[in-house]
């Protein structure tokens, strides 16, 4: 029975040791920040860290609009 505790505990603290806790971060801060978006994007899509993370998400976010608002700033570049 000891043993067992034992074991339970010792999985118990390595799995909770192999979480690393990533900070997450905001829509609008991937907007401001061009580096970290891009840090962000390569992490995403190279697989470095799973897709369903908010921050992947937030950072994809992120990229749409700021497509979308450079196709918009070209479309009425002129008028």
């Amino acid at each position: 029975m000891l043993i067992k505790k034992f074991l339970f505990v010792l999985v118990s603290l390595l799995s909770l040791s192999a979480c690393k806790e990533e900070k997450s971060y905001t829509v609008d801060e991937f907007l401001k920040d061009d580096h970290l978006r891009a840090e962000w994007i390569k992490k995403c899509e190279n697989g470095e860290v799973r897709p369903e993370l908010l921050n992947c998400i937030n950072v994809a976010k992120a990229k749409d609009k700021k497509i979308s608002h450079n196709l918009s700033y070209l479309k009425n570049f002129g008028k």
